[in-house]
């Protein structure tokens, strides 16, 4: 029986996530003419039981802009952001109060998204390099990734053993 899995969110915002990639390769990707990077990946994530579902998340990086504030971080599950970073002029905050610049957004389990839920981030009001913001959100938001980066090679069949 087919779910959509959105009663994992917690477990999986909660939880270490891996993608098989390394921050030289999505600083490549976003340094190129679209600016954008997405993988997907599929994680084994434990319910409230301990059972373990397989869920297929997509990592998108948006880095578009010159400036940071044009930055962004999601992480997805079918294709709905359930948890990421960027920044805002204003926005309002899930306390109530107005909001301005880097936030996190916060899954709403009643709404089925995270779009409105957000939470001010202090810490990224220094970033200024597309490195430093990707380690900086990818660790907030408990993504992990490849330390080896095989650069190009890839491209021309070398790398990893298949």
């Amino acid at each position: 029986m087919a779910t959509n899995n959105f009663f994992l969110v917690p477990q999986i915002v909660a939880t270490d996530k891996y993608f098989d990639v390394s921050i030289p390769e999505m600083l490549r990707a976003v340094s190129s003419t679209s600016g954008k990077f997405e993988r997907s990946e599929e994680q084994l994530v434990a319910d409230e039981y301990g059972v373990e579902h397989p869920v297929l998340m997509r990592l998108n990086v948006n880095c578009q802009s010159v400036v940071p504030q044009g930055w962004t971080v999601a992480l997805k599950l079918h294709k709905i952001r359930v948890d990421g970073i960027d920044w805002e002029q204003d926005f309002d905050a899930i306390d109530g109060t107005k909001g301005h610049g880097w936030h996190r957004h916060q899954w709403n389990q009643r709404k089925q998204d995270a779009k409105d839920s957000k939470i001010p981030l202090a810490d990224f009001d220094n970033v200024d390099a597309r490195e430093q913001f990707l380690i900086r959100a990818l660790s907030l938001l408990k993504i992990k990734w490849n330390k080896v980066d095989y650069g190009d090679q890839l491209s021309m069949g070398e790398g990893p053993a298949a």
